[in-house]
């Protein structure tokens, strides 16, 4: 029950430093500049969902059968930089197509802020992907943990990008300080492993643990669905 406590209390409180953190901005950034900003961040978090394209949502039950495994814990992580790679591959490759499409006069402008758009899809996937891991450990306390301390890098390096540079500031510091977010609670996750044979060759990182059903895909176009008018009706409104 006290845990359910701290869980809510640190939630809530990781929450309150995003809220500031958007009150701030629209304070440092001008009015224009605030509404492209918010405006990316929102079509950027809607995209997400494409760039993982069903990848956190195989996580849903996979993570959790295999952390019951002690033997196969190790794979929570495994699978989680697997699916990490695919979506930074996935990024990647629309990054260089808008990239070189800011060479066409007519939608340069369009394409560069595709490519802020790209950035914050690839960060906010990545770090649902790797939240999911925390979550197959049942260690709640620490994904709230976890969370606050994103929120908080995050709130440093955004406001820091926005104040010297600009909208582009701002997101390249959000961006930044997804990533490491996404690093501290990927190693969170391994120092939550008891794994005395993690190294032994005769056991293999997904032996026994069937791969996950194709219908997860619904998931995700389930939760397309739901998160379309939240972030692209935030985007009209910031637009």
């Amino acid at each position: 029950m006290w845990a359910s406590s701290r869980y809510i209390v640190i939630m809530s409180f990781a929450a309150m430093i995003a809220l500031v953190r958007g009150f701030i901005a629209a304070g440092i950034l001008d009015l224009p500049s605030f509404g492209l900003y918010a405006t990316i961040v929102a079509v950027g978090m809607f995209s997400s969902a494409l760039v993982s394209f069903g990848e956190i949502e195989r996580t849903i039950k996979t993570f959790p059968r295999l952390w019951v495994v002690e033997r196969h814990r190790r794979s929570v992580v495994d699978r989680a930089d697997e699916s990490a790679w695919v979506m930074i591959l996935r990024a990647a490759t629309l990054f260089v197509f808008l990239l070189t499409c800011t060479f066409v006069d007519a939608i340069r402008s369009l394409a560069q802020t595709g490519m802020f758009v790209a950035l914050i899809a690839l960060s906010a996937a990545s770090s649902s992907l790797y939240a999911s891991a925390i979550r197959a450990t049942g260690d709640v306390e620490l994904l709230a943990r976890n969370t606050l301390f994103r929120a908080l890098i995050v709130l440093v390096f955004g406001l820091s990008g926005a104040y010297y540079f600009s909208w582009q500031g701002a997101i390249l510091g959000d961006v930044s300080g997804a990533i490491v977010g996404v690093l501290i609670t990927r190693y969170s996750v391994l120092g939550k492993m008891t794994l005395p044979d993690v190294n032994d060759k005769h056991i293999r990182k997904n032996d026994g643990i069937p791969p996950p059903p194709d219908r997860d895909l619904w998931l995700f176009f389930a939760g397309l669905l739901a998160s379309a008018p939240v972030y692209l009706d935030r985007a009209f409104v910031a637009s």
